[in-house]
């Protein structure tokens, strides 16, 4: 294996939507108090929203560099890796990312250019495949990652 990184969602922006979570329940729940047990919808909703964040807070994405490609791999979404042979790769590059403007937020996201593992910063690699299909990796280290690529493949790198 010539790279490795683990990233984990991290982020401020989990802490807003779970504290907008809890004033909509909070609003939702006083408004709808002569309709059941408060106490019991209070903790039932509590007990969702930590489950979901908890879910979130221990994703993890794992990328690979390895002599066969690039693997890719969501614990707890995926059940395997994704692995992008080198023969199916047409470039690879650097580029900065903004989660929330190139794919509406965190995790595996979907847009119409490209399948986006996005976690942390804004530091990502583009890698292109022969086939038209795009993946874009947030990265803590894009030049290592690059690096990895290029001893191994040099002409991907643009």
């Amino acid at each position: 294996m010539l790279y490795r990184e683990e990233q984990r969602l991290r982020n401020n922006f989990l802490w807003i939507i779970a504290a907008v979570i809890f004033v909509l329940l909070g609003l939702g729940l006083w408004a709808n108090k002569a309709n059941g047990s408060l106490v019991t919808m209070y903790v039932t909703s509590i007990l969702i929203v930590v489950a979901v964040l908890g879910l979130a807070a221990s994703l993890k994405l794992v990328v690979t560099v390895q002599e066969t490609g690039i693997g890719i791999v969501l614990r707890w979404l995926q059940s395997k890796p994704v692995m992008i042979k080198w023969e199916d790769i047409a470039s690879i590059s650097r580029e900065q990312v903004n989660p929330v403007k190139d794919f509406g937020g965190w995790g595996l996201r979907y847009n119409k250019r490209a399948t986006g593992y996005i976690f942390r910063g804004r530091e990502g690699v583009r890698v292109r495949l022969k086939s038209g299909r795009e993946f874009v990796i947030t990265t803590d280290n894009g030049e290592a990652l690059i690096d990895a690529v290029r001893s191994v493949h040099h002409e991907l790198v643009m």
